[in-house]
């Protein structure tokens, strides 16, 4: 198992970028350790999310493992908060327990990576098409104040079988079972036939101060009745963008 000794000495190591003490880097096992253990409850997360921000692109040279990054960084540009926007594109493999992406197993529902980026979600019908699925899940970092989520997502419908039902983003618990707010993409409703083009799409959810253990969720839910061949649809991106309701001044866009 991985020593760590306190908070305060990994988020110190950290901070020294350069200098004389980079020999004292710690490696990508200790931080990932803290972070997944941060997830699960077990230490605070918004230490973890201080953590996480220092050790997105950050190579350390500890472990043997010189040109090895702490955390990769998946961001599509410097410019995106490496906290709330780490993977927007949803670019395979996922950091498991962590603020990354994830994909949840579920029966009738399987996951490749998108050939235009992103991924792409393939349902075996009709044993996807008789309960909701979760597609994309990832906990997020503890609020300070009142915030609202904009969560913008491009989507694309690939098979010509489009099965009837919705797309919609949740906030849950950390079991995934407690719903707080719910938002449906219009464009959703009623999952169109393959296009040319992508659909993108704005939605906002509320997040109260000082929740904890809560996680961003996009769930599919099938129609009431439904006849389907199989279905076939991409994920291409996901942006959230925080704001403060007090102030009412959003972040600077993330793209």
């Amino acid at each position: 198992s991985v020593n760590l000794k306190s908070e305060g000495i990994l988020q110190a190591t950290l901070e020294a970028r350069e200098g004389t003490v980079r020999h004292r880097f710690p490696c990508a096992a200790m931080v990932r350790q803290f972070i997944s253990q941060a997830i699960r409850g077990h230490r605070s997360r918004s230490s973890a999310a201080r953590i996480w921000n220092l050790a997105v692109g950050l190579r350390s040279p500890s472990c043997g493992t010189p040109n090895l990054e702490v955390l990769p960084d998946k961001r599509s540009h410097q410019g995106q908060d490496p906290l709330w926007n780490y993977n927007p594109t949803i670019r395979f493999p996922f950091i498991p327990e962590s603020f990354d992406w994830s994909v949840p197993q579920t029966d009738g529902v399987f996951t490749t990576p998108a050939v235009n980026g992103g991924v792409r979600f393939h349902f075996k019908c009709p044993s996807s098409a008789r309960h909701p699925v979760i597609l994309l899940a990832r906990p997020l970092p503890q609020p300070e104040v009142e915030s609202e989520l904009a969560i913008t997502t491009q989507w694309e419908q690939l098979s010509p079988n489009a099965c009837a039902g919705s797309l919609t983003w949740e906030l849950r618990d950390a079991a995934g079972v407690a719903i707080f707010g719910r938002a449906s993409l219009k464009s959703g409703t009623a999952l169109p036939h393959p296009s040319d083009q992508a659909s993108t799409e704005t939605v906002n959810l509320d997040l109260s101060a000082g929740a904890s253990g809560l996680q961003l969720v996009l769930v599919h839910y099938p129609a009431a009745q439904t006849e389907c061949r199989g279905d076939s649809l991409a994920i291409r991106s996901v942006v959230v963008q925080p704001h403060s309701l007090r102030s009412g001044k959003a972040r600077p866009a993330p793209d």
